[in-house]
């Protein structure tokens, strides 16, 4: 019997993962947008069950915890559509939204649970008729993950002063 997998020697202060939404269906002869669920944790532990992805050679000492900093999101299909983001810009809990020019704070549910894809239900607004749930497929989901390193955060995520600011950006 064989084993595939792979092995890190060391993983970097900022771990950049794009979840697979896009391939080509051979079938169909074209590509196609994944939208299937997909649910990714707020930390991600990387030494856990005995630091099963670290190779032999790996340095130990450093502690592979991740904290969800950022997710990029795909609105749309393959052929089409529209990307913003949620990020946590600095060391609180505060997520905000920012989808082109407008920023929005936003709360931890809608920054992650609702971009998992998959399918919603609704339930149908005249009660007369079949009382099943309507489902239909959502659209919008996370498309790239953005994870810091829980020891390296402070370096990583600094205060933005004032004089940080390009005086040309500032309204």
């Amino acid at each position: 019997d064989a084993k595939k997998g792979m092995l890190f020697i060391d993983f970097p202060p900022v771990l950049q993962l794009q979840l697979k939404r896009f391939e080509y269906d051979h079938a169909r002869d074209i590509m196609v947008k994944i939208n299937d669920r997909y649910e990714f944790p707020l930390q991600l532990d990387l030494d856990r069950d005995d630091g099963k992805y670290l190779s032999p050679e790996a340095d130990r000492s450093v502690r592979n915890l991740y904290t969800l900093h950022s997710v990029l999101v795909h609105s749309g299909g393959v052929s089409g559509g529209h990307y913003y983001a949620f990020i946590r810009p600095t060391l609180s809990n505060q997520w905000y939204k920012f989808d082109d020019e407008r920023v929005t704070k936003e709360d931890l549910k809608r920054a992650l649970e609702e971009q998992y894809g998959g399918e919603e239900e609704l339930p149908h607004t005249n009660p007369g008729l079949n009382m099943n749930p309507l489902k239909f497929t959502k659209y919008s989901n996370a498309y790239m993950l953005v994870y810091i390193r829980e020891s390296d955060k402070e370096k990583i995520v600094c205060d933005l002063e004032e004089t940080d600011i390009n005086e040309d950006l500032k309204v």
